[in-house]
């Protein structure tokens, strides 16, 4: 086989790799603005699906499947199988305003000793032992 032939079959392979690489980088590009611009905002959001109240909630999908299982977040069933549920956006502020956790304030005297526990936490303890020679 000559060089020149060689040659044009690597630019067709290069060429059609090239080709293969766009088409990809643009069906990436199509399927993460399609995701992302359906997402709504908090203003205009109604009933969001499954894969937009797990991006709501920085959660994965089969987390938030559990969680409407559980009964921990109200949803709406709109068809037959998983793709039919919906879940309203206001529902999801009041689950995560109910998981919230408050900051637990001791009393001053339990604060104190927590603070110092905090700042030396090997201090040592004196045992006081009973004499073992009698005198």
């Amino acid at each position: 086989m000559s060089t020149a032939t060689i040659n044009k079959q690597a630019e067709k392979r290069v060429a059609s790799f090239e080709k293969m690489a766009d088409s990809l980088i643009a069906k990436m590009e199509h399927d993460t603005s399609v995701r992302y611009n359906q997402m709504p905002t908090r203003d205009s959001a109604r009933l969001l699906t499954v894969s937009q109240a797990a991006v709501w909630l920085n959660l994965s999908r089969p987390t938030v499947y559990q969680l409407c299982e559980r009964k921990q977040i109200e949803y709406f069933r709109l068809g037959a199988g998983k793709r039919g549920i919906r879940i309203d956006a206001k529902e999801l502020d009041a689950f995560l305003e109910r998981r919230r956790v408050q900051r637990h304030e001791l009393p001053p005297e339990k604060a104190r000793r927590a603070r110092s526990k905090a700042a030396n936490p090997l201090r040592l303890v004196h045992l006081s032992m009973p004499d073992p020679w009698p005198s």
